[in-house]
């Protein structure tokens, strides 16, 4: 009888070690997926022709630790984006046609690990046209004769 009570108590030790060694303890082993974070205020990638827009890319999660920031799809002339995630951009006072109110530019931002993990995230850049003030240049010379008629 001591026997059986101690073989099933020594049993029902094992089986509990084994479950508790395949039951997760509140830590997931599996890395995040890498997430990109764009700023967060109302309205940041609005702007108007020849505001400038500059802001700053940071990816979260993954296996690696130093990342490499791209455009993937949607640069235009203009575009500053650096591997470090620091974008800087003026839209010419031309982007937007004179008889539209604005225009949405998708641009495709990706960051990539050392360990070859990589996000991408479509961000809609909406630029709405201004009225531009004029531009004044030199004029060119004009030439008079006398005793003639000049147009």
């Amino acid at each position: 009888m001591k026997k059986s009570l101690l073989l099933f108590s020594l049993l029902v030790l094992l089986i509990n070690q084994a479950i508790a060694q395949d039951t997760p303890s509140g830590k997931s082993s599996k890395p995040s997926a890498i997430k990109l974070q764009f700023p967060t205020e109302p309205g940041w990638n609005v702007l108007k022709e020849g505001q400038q827009l500059e802001f700053e890319v940071q990816a979260i999660g993954g296996t690696g630790t130093e990342f490499r920031y791209s455009i993937k799809q949607g640069k235009v002339d203009g575009m500053v984006f650096d591997s470090l995630g620091y974008f800087s951009w003026t839209p010419s006072y031309d982007f937007v046609d004179r008889l539209s109110k604005g225009r949405v530019l998708q641009v495709i931002f990706e960051a990539r690990n050392e360990k070859d993990e990589s996000a991408s995230q479509v961000v809609d850049l909406k630029v709405e046209h201004v009225n531009r003030p004029p531009v004044v240049g030199e004029l060119k010379p004009l030439y008079v004769r006398y005793n003639t008629q000049n147009t």
